[in-house]
């Protein structure tokens, strides 16, 4: 789990710690699933903590029998109630945020008591609060992303600026970071989002490839209260009436490192270029003796051309600007047609309803997606690109 929520590079003996933590987590969540169907009466292991668990509660049950901590076993059931094998992004995405939002939205105690749970009750009741924290954090992290894109666009020089520089007094500290890289993702250029504490400004910075962020951040030392991290994101602290300078000096900064008249652009490493007619179940399993990915051990990133979206399948998802629809590839692969979801990418969402019938190109990892008994291939798009049409 920390192999993953820390997001170190999966070589050398991380990468063999991950593939055995992986594979205990999903026998025992095979024999859960097996548990769920099969009767229990009331045994010799009904103690006087209470009653030994019965069908609803089985999953924590025998997660613990095969050496799972209760703690892991009842986030599991939370986090990953899907049946399907774990990945390290179910880790990273399932996981992480619940411990994470314990610290976020309050007490990190309460995630460090889920994972020391010495009982399955215990473990249960604590998993459950972490869990409602988690929702409470998204919650949050949507509405303040939502206000931190509205004040990019509401700014005539938002979209053009060379830098993301917002402060807004009420936001919460706690999601700072997300939201740091959520704006990122939009409006790809350093970002930095503040709130105020204590009559301080104070807040995250998160950077793209290639940018170091911490330098900038040292050029504006002489505003700052204090600030540390690395280059590709820092945290920092200022008096409140130091803002406007601060910002129009990160401006410059950033301005004087990135050559006139350019836009960063989000670099995306393609390995190869596909038709649909070669995404089948068994190329993925083939893919799937390549992992554990993570960082030093990326998945494949593939891309297809000549793609269009089936009329009426483009649709928003969740409240963090996530987007689902399905894709077809009529000249290469007539009768082909492959769920997709992007992550993130809801801005693309108004362009793909307005020219359906303008032809794209999409990159994409190959996924299994596994929903109520049901196994399809799925392909999680990281970017669109519209291509020219000749009259």
């Amino acid at each position: 789990v920390s192999i993953a929520a820390d997001v170190v590079p999966v070589t050398g003996e991380n990468r063999v710690l991950a593939a055995h933590g992986l594979r205990r987590f999903n026998v025992t969540q095979a024999a859960a699933a097996q548990a769920t169907v099969q009767p229990v009466a009331q045994t010799a292991s009904d103690t006087a903590d209470g009653p030994a668990p019965r069908p609803q509660h089985a999953p924590a049950a025998v997660a613990s029998a095969e050496g799972l901590r209760p703690g892991l076993a009842a986030l599991h059931e939370l986090a990953a109630p899907r049946q399907g094998p774990l990945s390290l992004s179910s880790l990273v995405f399932g996981f992480a945020p619940r411990i994470n939002a314990a610290g976020r939205m309050g007490d990190a105690h309460r995630a460090v008591n889920m994972l020391l749970a010495p009982t399955q009750q215990e473990a249960r009741y604590t998993a459950e609060v972490v869990d409602h924290m988690n929702q409470e954090r998204r919650l949050s992290d949507a509405r303040t992303t939502q206000e931190a894109l509205a004040l990019i666009t509401e700014d005539p020089e938002g979209a053009t600026a060379p830098a993301t520089v917002l402060f807004q007094a009420h936001w919460p500290q706690g999601v700072l970071g997300i939201v740091a890289s959520r704006c990122l993702d939009q409006y790809y250029r350093p970002t930095v989002i503040l709130t105020e504490k204590d009559g301080m400004a104070t807040g995250s910075s998160r950077s793209i490839a290639g940018f170091d962020v911490h330098e900038v951040l040292e050029a504006c030392a002489p505003l700052l209260s204090q600030f540390g991290g690395h280059r590709a994101a820092a945290g920092l602290t200022l008096p409140v009436e130091n803002l406007p300078a601060f910002k129009a000096q990160f401006m410059r900064e950033v301005a004087a490192r990135v050559p006139k008249g350019q836009q960063p652009v989000r670099p995306v490493d393609i390995d190869s270029w596909l038709d649909f007619t070669q995404l089948t179940a068994e190329f993925l399993t083939e893919l799937q003796r390549l992992e554990p990915y993570g960082p030093g051990n990326p998945a494949p990133v593939f891309a297809s051309t000549g793609l269009r979206a089936v009329p009426g399948s483009v649709r928003p998802v969740g409240q963090a600007g996530h987007l689902k629809l399905r894709l077809m590839q009529p000249e290469q692969a007539p009768g082909t047609v492959l769920e997709a979801i992007g992550f993130g990418l809801g801005h693309y969402l108004p362009r793909l309803l307005e020219a359906p019938e303008t032809p794209l190109q999409a990159c994409y990892i190959l996924e299994m997606n596994e929903f109520r008994g049901q196994r399809t291939l799925q392909l999680r798009l990281l970017d669109l690109r519209w291509e020219t049409v000749s009259e």
